[in-house]
Protein backbone atom coordinates (compact mmCIF):
# COMPACT_ATOMS: atom_id res chain seq x y z
CA UNK A 1 0.00 0.00 0.00
CA UNK A 2 1.28 3.44 -0.90
CA UNK A 3 0.90 6.08 1.80
CA UNK A 4 0.23 9.50 0.27
CA UNK A 5 2.90 11.99 1.20
CA UNK A 6 2.08 15.36 2.72
CA UNK A 7 2.09 18.02 -0.02
CA UNK A 8 4.32 21.03 0.41
CA UNK A 9 2.69 24.41 1.00
CA UNK A 10 3.90 25.33 -2.49
CA UNK A 11 1.88 22.44 -3.92
CA UNK A 12 -1.09 23.21 -1.68
CA UNK A 13 -1.24 26.84 -2.80
CA UNK A 14 -0.99 25.76 -6.44
CA UNK A 15 -4.14 23.67 -5.94
CA UNK A 16 -5.94 26.45 -4.06
CA UNK A 17 -5.38 28.97 -6.85
CA UNK A 18 -6.29 26.50 -9.59
CA UNK A 19 -9.57 25.36 -8.03
CA UNK A 20 -10.60 28.89 -7.03
CA UNK A 21 -9.47 30.70 -10.18
CA UNK A 22 -12.80 32.43 -10.74
CA UNK A 23 -13.77 32.91 -7.11
CA UNK A 24 -12.99 36.05 -5.08
CA UNK A 25 -10.34 35.14 -2.50
CA UNK A 26 -9.30 38.61 -1.31
CA UNK A 27 -11.08 41.94 -0.91
CA UNK A 28 -9.62 45.30 0.07
CA UNK A 29 -11.18 48.75 0.43
CA UNK A 30 -10.80 49.33 -3.30
CA UNK A 31 -10.65 46.02 -5.15
CA UNK A 32 -11.56 42.33 -5.31
CA UNK A 33 -9.08 39.63 -6.36
CA UNK A 34 -9.90 36.17 -7.69
CA UNK A 35 -7.82 33.05 -7.26
CA UNK A 36 -6.39 33.69 -10.73
CA UNK A 37 -5.42 37.22 -9.68
CA UNK A 38 -3.70 35.97 -6.53
CA UNK A 39 -1.92 33.23 -8.48
CA UNK A 40 -0.54 35.74 -10.97
CA UNK A 41 0.50 38.23 -8.28
CA UNK A 42 2.23 35.62 -6.13
CA UNK A 43 3.92 34.00 -9.14
CA UNK A 44 5.37 37.31 -10.31
CA UNK A 45 6.69 38.13 -6.84
CA UNK A 46 8.09 34.62 -6.41
CA UNK A 47 9.95 34.86 -9.73
CA UNK A 48 11.31 38.27 -8.71
CA UNK A 49 12.60 36.80 -5.44
CA UNK A 50 14.02 33.86 -7.35
CA UNK A 51 15.97 36.38 -9.41
CA UNK A 52 17.47 37.69 -6.17
CA UNK A 53 18.70 34.21 -5.32
CA UNK A 54 15.90 33.09 -3.00
CA UNK A 55 15.19 29.38 -3.14
CA UNK A 56 13.75 26.49 -1.16
CA UNK A 57 14.73 26.59 2.51
CA UNK A 58 15.84 30.24 2.52
CA UNK A 59 14.31 32.48 5.18
CA UNK A 60 12.65 35.71 4.06
CA UNK A 61 11.63 38.26 6.70
CA UNK A 62 8.58 40.47 6.13
CA UNK A 63 7.87 43.80 7.80
CA UNK A 64 4.60 45.58 7.13
CA UNK A 65 0.91 46.05 7.78
CA UNK A 66 -1.98 44.06 6.38
CA UNK A 67 -2.40 44.61 2.66
CA UNK A 68 -3.03 42.65 -0.51
CA UNK A 69 0.61 43.08 -1.52
CA UNK A 70 1.84 41.89 1.88
CA UNK A 71 -0.35 38.78 1.70
CA UNK A 72 0.83 38.01 -1.83
CA UNK A 73 4.46 38.51 -0.81
CA UNK A 74 4.03 36.06 2.07
CA UNK A 75 2.40 33.46 -0.19
CA UNK A 76 5.03 34.03 -2.89
CA UNK A 77 7.78 33.07 -0.45
CA UNK A 78 5.98 29.80 0.26
CA UNK A 79 5.44 29.11 -3.45
CA UNK A 80 9.24 29.04 -3.79
CA UNK A 81 9.56 26.57 -0.93
CA UNK A 82 11.22 29.34 1.06
CA UNK A 83 10.33 30.20 4.66
CA UNK A 84 8.47 33.42 5.58
CA UNK A 85 9.09 34.99 8.99
CA UNK A 86 7.02 38.06 9.89
CA UNK A 87 8.75 40.71 12.00
CA UNK A 88 7.00 42.72 14.71
CA UNK A 89 6.32 46.19 13.33
CA UNK A 90 6.43 47.82 16.78
CA UNK A 91 9.83 46.51 17.81
CA UNK A 92 12.97 48.65 18.02
CA UNK A 93 15.67 48.48 15.30
CA UNK A 94 17.97 46.56 17.66
CA UNK A 95 15.27 43.97 18.39
CA UNK A 96 14.48 43.60 14.69
CA UNK A 97 18.16 43.14 13.91
CA UNK A 98 18.42 40.38 16.52
CA UNK A 99 15.38 38.67 15.02
CA UNK A 100 16.73 38.84 11.46
CA UNK A 101 20.07 37.42 12.53
CA UNK A 102 18.49 34.73 14.70
CA UNK A 103 16.34 33.29 11.89
CA UNK A 104 19.11 33.62 9.29
CA UNK A 105 17.23 35.95 6.97
CA UNK A 106 18.46 36.16 3.38
CA UNK A 107 16.08 38.88 2.14
CA UNK A 108 13.84 41.41 3.89
CA UNK A 109 10.53 42.51 2.35
CA UNK A 110 9.06 45.74 3.74
CA UNK A 111 6.14 47.92 2.75
CA UNK A 112 6.65 51.63 2.11
CA UNK A 113 5.67 52.53 5.65
CA UNK A 114 8.35 50.29 7.15
CA UNK A 115 11.28 50.52 4.72
CA UNK A 116 13.01 53.11 6.89
CA UNK A 117 12.49 50.94 9.97
CA UNK A 118 14.00 47.97 8.12
CA UNK A 119 16.97 50.08 7.02
CA UNK A 120 17.54 51.18 10.61
CA UNK A 121 17.43 47.55 11.75
CA UNK A 122 19.94 46.47 9.11
CA UNK A 123 22.21 49.33 10.14
CA UNK A 124 21.84 48.48 13.84
CA UNK A 125 22.83 44.89 13.16
CA UNK A 126 25.52 45.78 10.61
CA UNK A 127 23.88 43.31 8.21
CA UNK A 128 24.26 43.35 4.45
CA UNK A 129 20.91 41.86 3.46
CA UNK A 130 18.83 42.53 0.37
CA UNK A 131 15.93 44.85 1.22
CA UNK A 132 12.93 45.03 -1.11
CA UNK A 133 10.20 47.67 -0.96
CA UNK A 134 7.05 45.75 -1.85
CA UNK A 135 5.04 48.92 -2.55
CA UNK A 136 5.28 51.15 -5.59
CA UNK A 137 5.95 54.25 -3.48
CA UNK A 138 8.74 55.26 -1.15
CA UNK A 139 12.39 54.39 -1.00
CA UNK A 140 14.15 51.06 -0.74
CA UNK A 141 17.20 49.20 -1.96
CA UNK A 142 14.97 47.42 -4.51
CA UNK A 143 11.55 48.42 -5.82
CA UNK A 144 9.33 45.37 -6.31
CA UNK A 145 7.70 46.89 -9.40
CA UNK A 146 11.05 46.97 -11.18
CA UNK A 147 11.79 43.37 -10.21
CA UNK A 148 8.45 42.18 -11.62
CA UNK A 149 9.22 43.20 -15.20
CA UNK A 150 9.16 40.20 -17.53
CA UNK A 151 7.49 37.84 -15.04
CA UNK A 152 3.94 38.00 -16.44
CA UNK A 153 3.98 34.81 -18.51
CA UNK A 154 6.82 32.78 -17.00
CA UNK A 155 5.66 29.55 -15.31
CA UNK A 156 6.36 28.65 -11.68
CA UNK A 157 6.13 24.90 -11.05
CA UNK A 158 5.22 23.95 -7.47
CA UNK A 159 8.12 22.85 -5.30
CA UNK A 160 8.06 19.39 -3.71
CA UNK A 161 9.64 19.27 -0.26
CA UNK A 162 10.09 16.73 2.55
CA UNK A 163 7.22 16.94 5.01
CA UNK A 164 9.61 17.89 7.82
CA UNK A 165 11.07 20.82 5.83
CA UNK A 166 10.36 24.23 7.43
CA UNK A 167 7.29 26.08 6.13
CA UNK A 168 7.16 29.16 8.36
CA UNK A 169 9.01 30.65 11.34
CA UNK A 170 6.76 32.43 13.82
CA UNK A 171 8.42 34.98 16.09
CA UNK A 172 7.39 35.93 19.59
CA UNK A 173 9.17 38.13 22.08
CA UNK A 174 11.73 36.44 24.31
CA UNK A 175 12.36 37.25 27.95
CA UNK A 176 15.95 38.22 27.19
CA UNK A 177 15.12 40.20 24.08
CA UNK A 178 16.10 37.27 21.84
CA UNK A 179 13.00 36.21 19.89
CA UNK A 180 11.53 32.75 20.25
CA UNK A 181 11.46 31.40 16.70
CA UNK A 182 8.84 28.66 16.29
CA UNK A 183 9.40 26.41 13.27
CA UNK A 184 6.34 24.87 11.65
CA UNK A 185 6.99 22.24 9.00
CA UNK A 186 5.20 21.43 5.75
CA UNK A 187 3.37 18.72 7.70
CA UNK A 188 2.18 20.87 10.61
CA UNK A 189 1.23 23.81 8.39
CA UNK A 190 -0.78 21.60 6.05
CA UNK A 191 -2.50 20.18 9.12
CA UNK A 192 -3.71 23.53 10.28
CA UNK A 193 -4.66 24.47 6.73
CA UNK A 194 -6.70 21.32 6.19
CA UNK A 195 -8.03 20.46 9.66
CA UNK A 196 -8.88 23.89 11.06
CA UNK A 197 -12.60 23.48 10.34
CA UNK A 198 -12.97 21.77 13.71
CA UNK A 199 -11.90 25.07 15.26
CA UNK A 200 -13.23 27.60 12.78
CA UNK A 201 -16.60 26.08 12.03
CA UNK A 202 -17.98 25.50 8.55
CA UNK A 203 -15.44 27.54 6.57
CA UNK A 204 -15.60 27.28 2.79
CA UNK A 205 -16.49 29.33 -0.30
CA UNK A 206 -19.28 31.01 1.68
CA UNK A 207 -16.83 32.36 4.29
CA UNK A 208 -16.12 36.09 4.38
CA UNK A 209 -13.42 36.61 7.00
CA UNK A 210 -12.30 40.04 8.24
CA UNK A 211 -8.51 39.92 8.61
CA UNK A 212 -7.42 42.74 10.93
CA UNK A 213 -4.86 40.93 13.08
CA UNK A 214 -1.29 42.16 13.06
CA UNK A 215 0.81 40.42 10.41
CA UNK A 216 3.52 39.49 12.91
CA UNK A 217 1.23 37.53 15.20
CA UNK A 218 0.75 33.79 14.80
CA UNK A 219 -3.01 34.31 14.64
CA UNK A 220 -2.59 36.10 11.28
CA UNK A 221 -1.09 32.96 9.75
CA UNK A 222 -3.47 30.70 11.68
CA UNK A 223 -6.51 32.43 10.13
CA UNK A 224 -5.38 33.62 6.69
CA UNK A 225 -4.02 30.26 5.50
CA UNK A 226 -6.97 28.02 6.54
CA UNK A 227 -9.55 30.45 5.14
CA UNK A 228 -7.74 30.70 1.80
CA UNK A 229 -7.20 26.95 1.58
CA UNK A 230 -10.92 26.41 2.17
CA UNK A 231 -11.75 28.75 -0.72
CA UNK A 232 -13.06 31.48 1.58
CA UNK A 233 -12.61 35.22 1.08
CA UNK A 234 -10.32 37.43 3.16
CA UNK A 235 -11.36 41.05 3.61
CA UNK A 236 -8.08 42.74 4.49
CA UNK A 237 -7.72 45.91 6.53
CA UNK A 238 -4.46 47.46 7.71
CA UNK A 239 -5.49 47.65 11.35
CA UNK A 240 -8.30 48.10 13.83
CA UNK A 241 -10.35 51.28 14.04
CA UNK A 242 -13.83 50.78 15.55
CA UNK A 243 -15.86 52.73 12.99
CA UNK A 244 -13.99 51.25 10.00
CA UNK A 245 -14.27 47.79 11.55
CA UNK A 246 -18.06 48.04 11.74
CA UNK A 247 -18.32 49.69 8.34
CA UNK A 248 -16.40 46.79 6.76
CA UNK A 249 -18.58 44.14 8.40
CA UNK A 250 -21.67 45.86 7.01
CA UNK A 251 -20.27 46.54 3.52
CA UNK A 252 -18.63 43.14 2.94
CA UNK A 253 -21.25 41.13 4.87
CA UNK A 254 -18.52 39.62 7.03
CA UNK A 255 -19.60 36.36 8.65
CA UNK A 256 -16.32 35.17 10.20
CA UNK A 257 -13.93 36.94 12.57
CA UNK A 258 -10.93 36.18 14.79
CA UNK A 259 -10.11 38.68 17.52
CA UNK A 260 -9.24 39.21 21.19
CA UNK A 261 -11.64 40.44 23.91
CA UNK A 262 -9.76 43.74 24.17
CA UNK A 263 -10.90 44.79 20.69
CA UNK A 264 -14.48 43.81 21.44
CA UNK A 265 -14.47 46.21 24.40
CA UNK A 266 -13.65 49.13 22.11
CA UNK A 267 -16.86 48.47 20.15
CA UNK A 268 -19.28 50.43 22.28
CA UNK A 269 -23.04 50.47 21.63
CA UNK A 270 -22.70 54.09 20.52
CA UNK A 271 -20.58 52.85 17.60
CA UNK A 272 -22.12 49.48 16.76
CA UNK A 273 -25.71 50.74 16.80
CA UNK A 274 -25.01 52.71 13.62
CA UNK A 275 -24.18 49.60 11.57
CA UNK A 276 -25.78 46.34 10.46
CA UNK A 277 -23.60 43.58 11.96
CA UNK A 278 -26.16 40.79 11.65
CA UNK A 279 -24.10 38.95 9.01
CA UNK A 280 -21.64 37.76 11.70
CA UNK A 281 -21.96 34.03 12.29
CA UNK A 282 -18.67 33.01 13.96
CA UNK A 283 -16.38 35.01 16.26
CA UNK A 284 -13.19 33.29 17.41
CA UNK A 285 -11.59 34.66 20.54
CA UNK A 286 -8.20 33.83 22.03
CA UNK A 287 -5.55 35.52 24.13
CA UNK A 288 -7.66 35.69 27.30
CA UNK A 289 -10.96 34.42 28.66
CA UNK A 290 -13.93 36.58 27.63
CA UNK A 291 -16.13 38.21 30.22
CA UNK A 292 -19.90 37.79 30.29
CA UNK A 293 -20.23 41.38 29.08
CA UNK A 294 -18.15 40.48 26.00
CA UNK A 295 -20.58 37.70 25.08
CA UNK A 296 -23.59 39.95 25.65
CA UNK A 297 -22.06 42.65 23.48
CA UNK A 298 -21.54 40.26 20.56
CA UNK A 299 -25.05 38.82 20.92
CA UNK A 300 -26.42 42.36 20.74
CA UNK A 301 -24.85 42.73 17.28
CA UNK A 302 -26.13 39.44 15.91
CA UNK A 303 -28.16 37.01 18.04
CA UNK A 304 -27.19 34.09 15.78
CA UNK A 305 -23.43 34.50 16.23
CA UNK A 306 -21.48 31.53 17.58
CA UNK A 307 -18.85 32.89 19.94
CA UNK A 308 -15.91 30.49 20.31
CA UNK A 309 -13.19 30.73 22.96
CA UNK A 310 -9.87 29.02 22.22
CA UNK A 311 -6.63 27.99 23.84
CA UNK A 312 -3.74 27.68 21.41
CA UNK A 313 -0.26 29.09 20.90
CA UNK A 314 2.34 29.78 18.23
CA UNK A 315 3.72 26.33 18.96
CA UNK A 316 0.44 24.44 18.53
CA UNK A 317 -1.18 25.75 15.37
CA UNK A 318 -4.97 25.96 15.09
CA UNK A 319 -5.50 22.22 14.61
CA UNK A 320 -4.05 21.52 18.07
CA UNK A 321 -6.21 23.59 20.38
CA UNK A 322 -9.13 23.59 22.79
CA UNK A 323 -12.54 25.03 21.99
CA UNK A 324 -15.45 26.32 24.05
CA UNK A 325 -18.56 27.07 22.00
CA UNK A 326 -21.24 29.66 22.63
CA UNK A 327 -23.37 26.93 24.21
CA UNK A 328 -20.51 25.88 26.50
CA UNK A 329 -19.94 29.46 27.65
CA UNK A 330 -23.62 30.26 28.24
CA UNK A 331 -26.17 27.48 28.73
CA UNK A 332 -23.39 25.00 29.44
CA UNK A 333 -22.18 27.01 32.42
CA UNK A 334 -18.51 27.02 31.40
CA UNK A 335 -17.86 30.77 31.24
CA UNK A 336 -14.14 31.36 31.80
CA UNK A 337 -13.19 28.05 30.22
CA UNK A 338 -11.11 27.60 27.07
CA UNK A 339 -13.03 24.43 26.29
CA UNK A 340 -12.14 20.85 25.46
CA UNK A 341 -9.55 19.46 23.02
CA UNK A 342 -10.40 19.35 19.32
CA UNK A 343 -10.58 15.98 17.49
CA UNK A 344 -7.15 14.30 17.18
CA UNK A 345 -5.82 16.45 20.05
CA UNK A 346 -4.71 15.24 23.47
CA UNK A 347 -4.25 17.40 26.54
CA UNK A 348 -3.06 16.81 30.06
CA UNK A 349 -2.11 18.77 33.15
CA UNK A 350 1.23 17.81 34.68
CA UNK A 351 3.42 18.85 37.57
CA UNK A 352 5.42 21.84 36.24
CA UNK A 353 8.53 20.51 37.94
CA UNK A 354 7.99 16.92 36.85
CA UNK A 355 7.87 14.84 33.69
CA UNK A 356 5.02 14.20 31.27
CA UNK A 357 4.17 11.12 33.34
CA UNK A 358 3.40 13.26 36.39
CA UNK A 359 -0.23 13.83 35.42
CA UNK A 360 -2.43 15.70 37.89
CA UNK A 361 -6.02 14.89 38.79
CA UNK A 362 -8.99 17.02 37.66
CA UNK A 363 -9.16 20.24 39.64
CA UNK A 364 -5.43 20.39 40.33
CA UNK A 365 -3.49 23.29 38.83
CA UNK A 366 -0.45 22.36 36.77
CA UNK A 367 1.29 22.86 33.44
CA UNK A 368 -0.83 22.62 30.28
CA UNK A 369 0.57 20.12 27.74
CA UNK A 370 -0.83 19.52 24.24
CA UNK A 371 -0.28 16.96 21.51
CA UNK A 372 -1.83 17.05 18.05
CA UNK A 373 -1.40 17.26 14.27
CA UNK A 374 -0.23 20.88 14.00
CA UNK A 375 2.33 21.09 16.81
CA UNK A 376 5.52 22.81 15.66
CA UNK A 377 8.76 20.91 15.21
CA UNK A 378 11.19 23.00 17.22
CA UNK A 379 12.58 26.37 18.22
CA UNK A 380 15.00 27.55 15.56
CA UNK A 381 18.66 27.21 16.58
CA UNK A 382 17.77 26.40 20.21
CA UNK A 383 18.22 22.65 20.71
CA UNK A 384 18.15 22.78 24.52
CA UNK A 385 14.91 24.73 24.66
CA UNK A 386 13.46 22.44 21.99
CA UNK A 387 14.36 19.35 24.00
CA UNK A 388 12.75 20.79 27.12
CA UNK A 389 9.51 21.92 25.49
CA UNK A 390 8.87 19.41 22.66
CA UNK A 391 8.82 15.93 24.19
CA UNK A 392 7.56 12.81 22.39
CA UNK A 393 5.08 14.78 20.30
CA UNK A 394 3.88 16.82 23.28
CA UNK A 395 4.41 20.54 23.75
CA UNK A 396 4.93 21.77 27.32
CA UNK A 397 3.34 25.21 27.35
CA UNK A 398 4.71 26.73 30.55
CA UNK A 399 1.12 27.90 31.17
CA UNK A 400 -0.83 26.90 34.26
CA UNK A 401 -4.32 25.47 34.04
CA UNK A 402 -6.74 22.90 35.41
CA UNK A 403 -9.31 20.52 34.00
CA UNK A 404 -12.74 20.29 35.56
CA UNK A 405 -14.64 17.02 35.93
CA UNK A 406 -16.09 17.42 32.42
CA UNK A 407 -12.68 17.85 30.80
CA UNK A 408 -12.95 21.61 30.24
CA UNK A 409 -9.72 23.57 30.46
CA UNK A 410 -9.46 26.63 32.70
CA UNK A 411 -6.41 28.83 32.25
CA UNK A 412 -4.94 29.88 35.61
CA UNK A 413 -1.92 32.01 34.73
CA UNK A 414 1.63 31.94 33.52
CA UNK A 415 4.17 29.50 34.85
CA UNK A 416 6.78 32.07 33.89
CA UNK A 417 6.52 35.85 34.15
CA UNK A 418 4.65 36.52 30.95
CA UNK A 419 2.04 39.29 30.87
CA UNK A 420 -0.86 39.06 28.43
CA UNK A 421 -1.91 42.62 27.58
CA UNK A 422 -4.44 43.14 24.82
CA UNK A 423 -3.77 39.62 23.56
CA UNK A 424 -0.02 40.32 23.22
CA UNK A 425 2.51 38.40 25.28
CA UNK A 426 5.13 40.52 27.06
CA UNK A 427 7.88 39.28 29.39
CA UNK A 428 8.53 40.94 32.74
CA UNK A 429 12.26 40.26 32.59
CA UNK A 430 12.75 42.19 29.35
CA UNK A 431 11.10 45.32 30.79
CA UNK A 432 12.98 44.93 34.08
CA UNK A 433 16.29 44.76 32.22
CA UNK A 434 15.53 48.10 30.55
CA UNK A 435 14.56 49.71 33.86
CA UNK A 436 17.70 48.40 35.56
CA UNK A 437 19.82 49.98 32.83
CA UNK A 438 18.86 53.34 34.36
CA UNK A 439 21.82 54.42 36.52
CA UNK A 440 19.57 55.51 39.41
CA UNK A 441 17.33 52.42 39.60
CA UNK A 442 18.50 49.79 42.07
CA UNK A 443 15.75 47.17 41.85
CA UNK A 444 12.82 46.64 39.52
CA UNK A 445 9.91 44.24 39.26
CA UNK A 446 7.21 44.20 36.59
CA UNK A 447 3.85 42.50 36.94
CA UNK A 448 0.57 42.34 35.10
CA UNK A 449 -2.54 43.64 36.85
CA UNK A 450 -6.14 42.96 35.81
CA UNK A 451 -7.54 45.59 33.49
CA UNK A 452 -11.15 45.73 32.22
CA UNK A 453 -10.11 46.72 28.70
CA UNK A 454 -6.64 45.23 28.13
CA UNK A 455 -6.99 42.05 30.18
CA UNK A 456 -3.76 42.97 31.97
CA UNK A 457 -1.85 46.24 32.20
CA UNK A 458 1.89 46.46 32.76
CA UNK A 459 2.82 47.82 36.19
CA UNK A 460 6.42 48.48 37.27
CA UNK A 461 7.71 48.68 40.84
CA UNK A 462 11.17 50.16 41.41
CA UNK A 463 13.60 51.20 44.11
CA UNK A 464 15.49 54.33 43.11
CA UNK A 465 18.80 55.49 44.55
CA UNK A 466 17.73 59.12 44.19
CA UNK A 467 14.31 60.74 43.66
CA UNK A 468 13.11 60.15 40.10
CA UNK A 469 10.27 61.43 37.97
CA UNK A 470 8.02 58.71 36.56
CA UNK A 471 7.68 60.40 33.18
CA UNK A 472 11.45 60.71 32.91
CA UNK A 473 11.84 56.98 33.63
CA UNK A 474 9.29 56.08 30.95
CA UNK A 475 11.08 58.37 28.50
CA UNK A 476 14.32 56.55 29.35
CA UNK A 477 12.62 53.23 28.50
CA UNK A 478 11.64 54.61 25.11
CA UNK A 479 15.19 55.84 24.51
CA UNK A 480 16.44 52.33 25.27
CA UNK A 481 14.27 50.98 22.44
CA UNK A 482 11.48 49.44 24.51
CA UNK A 483 8.44 49.05 22.27
CA UNK A 484 5.42 51.16 23.15
CA UNK A 485 3.20 48.17 23.97
CA UNK A 486 5.82 46.99 26.49
CA UNK A 487 6.06 50.29 28.38
CA UNK A 488 4.61 50.25 31.91
CA UNK A 489 1.22 51.89 32.27
CA UNK A 490 1.93 52.51 35.94
CA UNK A 491 5.21 53.13 37.76
CA UNK A 492 5.45 52.90 41.55
CA UNK A 493 8.44 53.87 43.69
CA UNK A 494 9.25 51.92 46.87
CA UNK A 495 11.74 52.01 49.71
CA UNK A 496 11.86 48.21 49.54
CA UNK A 497 10.32 45.40 47.52
CA UNK A 498 8.91 42.16 48.97
CA UNK A 499 11.32 39.24 48.80
CA UNK A 500 10.71 35.51 48.89
CA UNK A 501 12.60 32.90 50.93
CA UNK A 502 15.42 32.69 48.38
CA UNK A 503 15.89 36.46 48.17
CA UNK A 504 14.06 36.81 44.86
CA UNK A 505 11.40 39.49 44.41
CA UNK A 506 7.96 38.16 45.35
CA UNK A 507 5.83 39.19 42.39
CA UNK A 508 2.72 37.60 43.85
CA UNK A 509 2.94 40.01 46.79
CA UNK A 510 3.14 42.92 44.37
CA UNK A 511 0.05 41.67 42.58
CA UNK A 512 -1.66 41.93 45.94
Amino acid sequence: MTIPRTPSMSETLDLVFRWNAGRTLVRTETASHTGADVERATRRIALALQGLGVGAGDTVCLLGHNSYTYLCSYLAVQRLGAVPSALHTRESPDSLARAMRHVGARVVLADAGHVEQAEQALAAGAMDLTLVNIDSTGAGMHQLDALLVGNDSRPLPPVSLPEDAPAVILLSSGSTGIPKAVVHTQRSMNAFASQARALFGDIGPQTRHLLILGTSFAAWTFTAIPVLCAGGCLSIRAGFEPEEFCRTIEADRINHLATVPTLIRFLTPEITSKYDLTSLRTVLCSGEAPQRSDLERIRSWSPETDFRCLYLASETGPATATLASRYDLTEGGKLGSAGRPLPFVDLKIVDPQGTLDDTLAPGAIGEICLRGPSVAARYHAEPEKTAAKFVDGWWRSGDLGRLDSDGFLFFEGRADNMINTGGIKVYSEEIEAVLLAHPEIEMAAVVGMPDPKWGNRIVAHVIARTPLDAEAVLAFCEEQGLAGFKKPRELHFHRELPLGPTGKINRNALRG
